[in-house]
């Protein structure tokens, strides 16, 4: 019986130990203690961390559900390096400088990542030369300065904008049955016709057609077009931390704010403080919702114990293609929605400023004067 036991161990155990990725790097030009961060750009959670030592290091951990789309990234002064990768329980290998990041490493290991070199390949040149146009046109537009130059240089991005696009919509056709083609679908579900993203979701095979990126867009497809400004609410059903249903159009007869979050998201976590401003301020005639965009169950809540708010913080489990983070056109976090006590869309903004009182001075603007305290 011990002998089958162990028969069966040495079967199994390898088979565990395999299940992981390892992203093993070498770069140049960076110096030593440099610390990388892996992220996961779907739930915006930082995976693991590792410090550059002689110029290497390597990030071990295990995926459950296939393929990622990851950034690779560290800070270094006021200098931002990242990556892209797209890889499953795969070994990949990352080389090259300072000076080939964020366009030109050399990604090897991961049959994932190598359909998406195709892309990077085609791309990678147009987006440098993005890259180089935004950084003169952005000090002109702080500055207000030389608008005809402004002018010229966004009329250049553009036409390089239109040039990506068009290539990476070829590429979504070729490859479409690749983790690399659905992801770069999924990316790009607002900027195709329903009728195109519906071929083309036709045409997924197994294991594409199951993946996390395919049930994205399905249920893309199934709650149509984003709501804008000016439409009803989209109603949901989320659960706050203690298993409570709650209904937004419950909320109907005040104002609602309604925010969009993850718990590692920078910008969200800074703006707490001023949500519980808000609070404080217009509890009387609005009510605040944060919907947590989070996979994990438990960071959710690891969140929710950590900012300790005084308002419902929701959450679905479906993570990205969640039915409400797809009506609501949810691309970046936080981002929020004002909602008039009729249910009408007044307002709708991406991303926060800690430096400025932002949500308060447009509810200031928006907010009938004689309901407030």
């Amino acid at each position: 019986m011990k002998t089958l036991i162990a028969c069966l161990y040495c079967l199994v155990f390898p088979v565990i130990l395999s299940a992981q990725y390892q992203v093993q790097a070498h770069l140049s030009g960076f110096a030593n203690g440099t610390v990388f961060y892996l992220k996961d750009i779907e739930t915006d959670q930082v995976l693991d961390s590792a410090t550059l030592q002689k110029g290497a290091f390597l990030i071990k951990g295990s995926f459950e559900d296939g393929p990622r789309s990851l950034w690779l990234y560290t800070h270094v002064k006021d200098s931002f390096y990242y990556c892209n990768l797209l890889m499953g329980n795969e070994k990949v290998r990352v080389e090259g400088s300072v000076k080939d990041m964020p366009f030109f490493l050399r990604i090897t290991g991961s049959p994932t990542q190598d359909v998406y070199n195709v892309l990077n390949r085609q791309t990678a040149q147009l987006y440098q030369s993005r890259d180089s146009l935004t950084s003169l046109a952005m000090p002109l537009m702080i500055k207000n300065e030389q608008q005809a130059r402004q002018d010229s240089i966004w009329n250049i991005v553009r036409g390089i904008d239109n040039n990506v696009d068009s290539i990476t919509k070829k590429f979504i056709k070729e490859h479409i049955n690749s983790y690399a083609g659905l992801r770069c679908l999924y990316f790009y579900r607002f900027k195709l016709d329903t009728a195109t993203l519906r071929d083309l979701y036709g045409q997924l095979r197994s294991p594409f057609a199951e993946s996390r990126f395919a049930k994205t867009i399905q249920t893309f497809l199934r709650v149509g077009a984003p709501v804008k400004t000016g439409d009803h609410l989209w109603d949901f059903t989320a659960i706050d931390s203690t298993g409570k249903s709650h209904q937004l159009s419950g909320y109907l007869g005040k104002y609602i704010l309604l925010n969009f979050s993850t718990t590692y998201c920078g910008p969200c976590v800074l703006s707490k403080g001023e949500l519980q401003e808000v609070i404080a301020k217009y509890s009387n005639q609005l009510s605040l919702l944060t919907f947590n965009a989070d996979a994990s169950r438990d960071v959710w809540l690891k969140g929710v114990r950590r900012d300790q708010p005084t308002w419902p913080v929701l959450w679905d489990g479906k993570a990205g293609h969640s039915e409400a983070i797809l009506k609501y056109g949810v691309q970046g976090y936080p981002t929020f929605f004002l909602i008039d006590p009729k249910g009408v869309i007044v307002h709708r903004w991406s991303g926060y400023d800690f430096h400025k009182k932002g949500i308060l001075d447009l509810l200031q603007k928006k907010l009938p004067v004689q309901n407030m305290p």
